[in-house]
């Protein structure tokens, strides 16, 4: 499809079959009707819970839903959740309240490497591929975080608040239908190397690699490769000669 793909909440939700049979596979990804009871208790009865008795009964019952998930995991409260057989927690990661983890559809996962924290109010969205964070790297609050071909970050990162990286984008090609039900489009996975630096409110477009030791700053705009031990910044970001 010249490097377009169909996809999407939207789809998933128009086929045939009842209104019950689809929020199942929507949020459990399996036909199991006893992975949907038991997914529907842990999101009602520990997901709100506050306090440390929240996070105490979220490191008991959270391991029931994910595919692997360290007991030295501190999740915070009302995280949202879709098809958490595909969601991976290693030792001492942290997530704060009311971030969202997203497996949507063929999505192959999502896996926090240890020591990694992420941000009140972050998601991240894997409606393919797989997205990896890796060791020790923190997400600040607020960020978004795509992939549709994968996304990989590597060992300690910092992400700033309200930073985007775009996992897809969608055709706009045709003026009679409306944006969000044209084909996504992707230009393949979204690397980011180790240690680099991510400013606030900065956009890394699908596509991108980012190489190690490399820093965005604050509010840029990146379009293209950015090289190892690289500095950019600007709308769209362009190599700068200062350490950031």
């Amino acid at each position: 499809m010249n490097g377009q793909e169909t996809g999407g909440v939207q789809q998933h939700l128009s086929r045939p079959g009842n209104a019950l049979r689809k929020y199942q596979q929507t949020v459990t990804g399996v036909d199991s009707w006893f992975a949907l009871v038991k997914y529907e208790f842990i999101e009602c009865c520990v997901t709100p819970v506050p306090g440390c008795l929240g996070r105490v009964l979220r490191s008991v019952f959270y391991p029931f839903l994910f595919a692997s998930c360290s007991c030295t995991a501190k999740i915070g409260k009302n995280l949202t959740l879709q098809q958490p057989a595909k969601i991976s927690l290693e030792a001492r990661v942290v997530i704060e309240d009311f971030v969202t983890l997203n497996v949507k559809g063929q999505g192959k996962g999502i896996i926090l490497k240890e020591d990694v924290r992420v941000g009140a109010k972050t998601i991240l969205s894997c409606p393919g591929g797989v997205i990896v964070i890796g060791a020790g790297t923190v997400i600040e609050p607020q960020c978004r975080l795509g992939s549709l071909k994968g996304l990989l970050v590597g060992h300690s990162c910092h992400i700033g608040q309200r930073t985007y990286l775009i996992g897809a984008a969608h055709a706009f090609d045709r003026l009679d239908v409306p944006i969000i039900q044209q084909p996504q489009t992707c230009r393949g996975e979204t690397i980011i190397g180790d240690q680099v630096k991510i400013g606030c409110e900065v956009t890394i477009l699908d596509g991108v690699r980012i190489g190690n030791r490399a820093c965005i700053a604050d509010g840029s705009l990146v379009l293209k490769d950015v090289p190892d031990d690289t500095s950019v910044q600007g709308v769209p970001a362009v190599q700068v000669s200062f350490g950031l």
